[in-house]
Parts: C-alpha cells; sequence; structure tokens
C-alpha cells in the first residue's frame, strides 16, 4: 500500500470494534453499505482479508486482529498530532524565544511573563538577555520570535509596538548632597563621575542620556563604564559615582544607593515589543497581546507610568 489511508483505517478499526457494521456505521456517521465499500477497498489495497463475514455475524481474521492492534496505534498516534499541529498554529504550545535588555529583567519581564506562562502552560519558552541593537537584527534574521527593546523608533524587517514609557532615575549614594532632595536637576552633578553603559552594548539609551546630560551642561567625556546595570548600581552604592538608570531598575537596591527623581524635561525612556515585519507567528502575536494587555492599565486603572512610580519605594522619596 503506497500510503496509509487515515479514514478506511477509521472505518475498519469501528467494525473490529463493534464486530457489527450497522453499529459501525451510525458510530462513523455513514452509510452501512458506504462502511462497507471502505473496508472493502482497504483489504484489496493491502491484499489480505481482514474479515469474515456471515449472514449473522462478523470476526476477525488472525491477520485482522493483528492489523486492528496497530491501526488503532496509528490512529492514536494520528489524533496527537493532530492536536499538537492544532495547538501549534493556534499558538497554545509551541517555542517561543523571547529577547530582552537587562533592564527589562528587574520588573518589565516578569510582569509579562507570569501571566503569559499561566496562560499558556504548553508552551516552551526560551528568555534571552542582548541590547538592543543584537535583538532588532535576530528578530530580522527570524533566530528571535519577539524582543523587549529599548528608545528606538525604526528598524529593518521589524515592526516595533509601544509598551511603556517609565521615567529616568538617578542613582546616588545614600550620603550624596543631591540626596538629601527629592528631585535632581542634573545640572547640579556638574563635575561628578557619572557610570554608564558603554554606546556598544546600550547605543539607543546611551543616546538618550547624552542628550539630557548636555541640555544640562554636563561633559560626558570621561565616564565610567560598566557592562550592565547590576555592575553600574553596585558602583553607585559603594560611592564610585552617580548614574542615570530607568526606573524599573529599581527595584535592585544595594546597600548604600538611593534613586531620586530627575528634574528635567525628556528624562524617560521607552520600551517596545519588537516583532517581525511579517508578524505571522501566532505564538509571538499572543505574546505582544499579553504584554500590552498587563501595561495598559493596571488593576485600579493606573498608567504604567504611575505604576512604576508607585512601586518599590525603596530609597526613593515621594514627589512633592
Amino acid at each position: 500500500m503506497d500510503h496509509w489511508d487515515v479514514r478506511q483505517l477509521e472505518y475498519f478499526a469501528a467494525v473490529a470494534d463493534e464486530l457489527h457494521f450497522g453499529r459501525a456505521a451510525a458510530r462513523e456517521h455513514i452509510s452501512q453499505s458506504a462502511l462497507s465499500q471502505q473496508v472493502r477497498a482497504l483489504e484489496r489495497r493491502l491484499g489480505v482479508e481482514l474479515l469474515v463475514r456471515t449472514t449473522r455475524s462478523v470476526r476477525l481474521t488472525p491477520v485482522g486482529r493483528a492489523v486492528h492492534e496497530q491501526a488503532k496505534a496509528l490512529l492514536a498516534q494520528h489524533a496527537r498530532a493532530a492536536e499538537r499541529i492544532d495547538h501549534l498554529v493556534s499558538g497554545r504550545a509551541g517555542r517561543l524565544r523571547i529577547g530582552f535588555v537587562p533592564s527589562a529583567a528587574f520588573g518589565t519581564l516578569p510582569r509579562i511573563v507570569a501571566p503569559f506562562r499561566r496562560a499558556n502552560p504548553q508552551v516552551k519558552l526560551r528568555l534571552q538577555e542582548m541590547p538592543t541593537l543584537e535583538q532588532l537584527r535576530t528578530v530580522a534574521q527570524g533566530d528571535l520570535d519577539v524582543g523587549l527593546v529599548r528608545d528606538t523608533s525604526q528598524a529593518t524587517s521589524v515592526r516595533l509596538f509601544p509598551l511603556l514609557t517609565e521615567p529616568l532615575l538617578l542613582a546616588l549614594p545614600r550620603e550624596h548632597p543631591a540626596a538629601r532632595r527629592r528631585r535632581v536637576r542634573l545640572a547640579a552633578l556638574a563635575g561628578e563621575q557619572f557610570i554608564v553603559l558603554p554606546s556598544a552594548v546600550a547605543p539607543a539609551m546611551s543616546d538618550v542620556i547624552a542628550k539630557l546630560a548636555a541640555a544640562a551642561g554636563i561633559d560626558l567625556s570621561y565616564p565610567l563604564e560598566a557592562l550592565a546595570f547590576t555592575t553600574t548600581l553596585g558602583l553607585v552604592g559603594s560611592g564610585m559615582g552617580v548614574a542615570i538608570v530607568p526606573a524599573s531598575v529599581r527595584t535592585n537596591h544595594p546597600p548604600g544607593l538611593v534613586y531620586r527623581h530627575i528634574a528635567d524635561e525628556g528624562a524617560v525612556s521607552r520600551l517596545f515589543v519588537a516583532v517581525s515585519e511579517e508578524h505571522t507567528d501566532p505564538l509571538a502575536a499572543k505574546f505582544l497581546r499579553a504584554a500590552q494587555t498587563c501595561f495598559a492599565t493596571a488593576p485600579d486603572g493606573d498608567s504604567p507610568q504611575k505604576l512604576l512610580s508607585a512601586g518599590s519605594d525603596a530609597g526613593l522619596l515621594p514627589d512633592p
């Protein structure tokens, strides 16, 4: 037989289960004559007799019993495969590769992933930390399904969906004179040692911080560079300098560090969800909807910005 005819196997299995053409036909919602023809066709294709038929009974031949067992196993496997395919195309199962900027790991990513996993337990998630530009390139190449990127406006072969705008904060040593204020103008920090992420690691955020510093008359020609926010915050807590960071990182609170609001205009950072320009992956679409739902409004109606200001208040004086 060149290939398995699944329907013929189903019809034969029904007859073999019931040992009665009438009951098997009713079970399969087909006429008894049509069912008999399909079973005969299967026997011709196999070149063997599967059933012994008399006017009073139907019984399996020895070969028929063996074929019946194999048919049941094959049909069960077919049903499982069909279910898996249905789950894949509907976004209920599969694998989702998610990239994220390091700062998103402090709050934004967990807030999306936790409910997404509860709603989609059969989806395998692979989370990969990487800079914005690398994410955009990887999404465009098809090696990443979705990305959480920061402070970018356009990318080739990638669609960007705004997720949230969060304030930038000052990370200061606890004993710093500016730590006594609720809001700090960056001009008051002229001459301070700033700790920044290298532009090669976070070019978009580096550009935002550079523009803020330039507007405040701060020279960032010789900053202290750190490759990760955790390192940056540890250095600030140790009194090595000051830093401008997204509000979401303040869940990380090393000893000796405080966060303060920045009074300068434009001290914000924008987070986007990046997906392929084709945007055909149902799991990526489902994750995008989950992210947008998560940050559309809080349970009490607060905006994402207010949520970030109302979160962990460790070391952060309230606005006046």
